[in-house]
C-alpha cells in the first residue's frame, strides 16, 4: 500500500500492479540471497542506507498525498491498524 498509494489517481493497466509488486518484493529476495552468502559491514551499511532512502521517499509521498484536499485519511488509518494486527 505504501508503494502503490501515491499513484492511486493514475489509471493503470491490469499488469501494472503485478509489476509494481515484483519491483517492491525483488530487493527483499535479492537481499536475502546476498545476506545468506556473505556478511560485510559495508554491504550492511549500503543496503540499510538504500532501505532508509526508500522509506523516506514513501513517507514523504504519503504525507504529500494526505494533505491534498481530495484525499482522506482512510488509507493511512487502514495501514496503521493493519500494522497493529501484524505487530501483536
Amino acid at each position: 500500500m505504501g508503494i502503490t498509494g501515491p499513484i492511486s489517481d493514475i489509471p493503470l493497466r491490469v499488469k501494472d500492479p503485478l509489476l509494481m509488486g515484483f519491483l517492491a518484493g525483488f530487493p527483499t529476495i535479492l537481499g536475502s540471497v546476498l545476506g545468506s552468502l556473505a556478511y560485510s559491514e559495508l554491504m550492511g551499511i549500503l543496503f540499510f542506507s538504500a532501505a532508509l532512502g526508500a522509506l523516506l521517499y514513501v513517507i514523504i509521498e504519503l504525507i504529500r498525498v494526505s494533505y491534498s484536499p481530495r484525499s482522506t485519511f482512510f488509507g493511512i488509518l487502514l495501514m496503521y491498524f493493519t500494522s497493529l494486527l501484524v505487530a501483536t
